[in-house]
């Protein structure tokens, strides 16, 4: 069964559970769905009769987030499960050892790639955040400001994933330029994910 079809109750014990995964990959975009789950909901509250263009597009890049966020929960496991299976390889020969070697560097490139994506789904998600808060239910404004902290959380988790992953590649090139492009995204997720709830902290308190 996929970790997305597990009940929340059954998800989280199994996160607390002494397996090593699903571990803070899956959770950080776990925590980036339930963001773009807040952003979609907003829009909803925001535009009951569906009678605002605008904010129906918006409500639809949120679900599209949202699922793809939640398809990563199960990728980033199973990208995990691969170098845990690599190492498991045998290894009494040359020909075992190369296979084995190769089949880790494999499994640890999906384990860099998959936080990637989580990465770049959140900046996509920050964005979209940014543009619901300039026109929405005010009454919701917590809960869109959940929504950009989550969108944070979840670029921060998979930020670590992808240094501890990278650092092991033997391709260094791939690595560093992995680490280079997941940089500059956590920086902008950062800068509009303060503004964002800087703002709307300013909503509630009516500053």
């Amino acid at each position: 069964m996929k970790l997305i079809e597990l009940k929340t109750n059954e998800f989280v014990e199994t996160v607390a559970s002494s397996a090593p995964a699903p571990g803070g990959g899956s959770v950080a975009a776990i925590i980036g769905s339930l963001g773009s789950a807040l952003a979609e909901m907003v829009c909803a509250l925001s535009d009951k009769d569906g009678s605002n263009q605008e904010i129906a597009e918006l409500k639809s890049e949120a679900k599209a987030l949202k699922e793809r966020l939640l398809e990563m929960t199960d990728r980033d496991t199973e990208a995990f499960l691969k170098v845990s299976n690599a190492f498991s390889m045998p290894k009494s020969t040359d020909e075992e050892k190369a296979a084995r070697s190769a089949a880790i560097q494999e499994g640890l490139g999906a384990c860099m790639d998959s936080p990637r994506e989580v990465m770049r789904f959140s900046l996509d998600l920050i964005k979209t955040i940014e543009k619901v808060s300039k026109d929405f239910n005010t009454n919701a404004a917590s809960d869109l400001g959940v929504a950009a902290l989550s969108a944070e959380i979840a670029a921060k988790g998979a930020w670590l994933n992808v240094l501890i992953n990278a650092g092991s590649l033997k391709d260094k090139a791939k690595g560093e330029d992995c680490q280079a492009e997941c940089k500059e995204i956590l920086q902008e997720v950062e800068r509009r994910a303060g503004a964002v709830y800087k703002n709307i902290v300013k909503e509630i308190v009516g500053e």
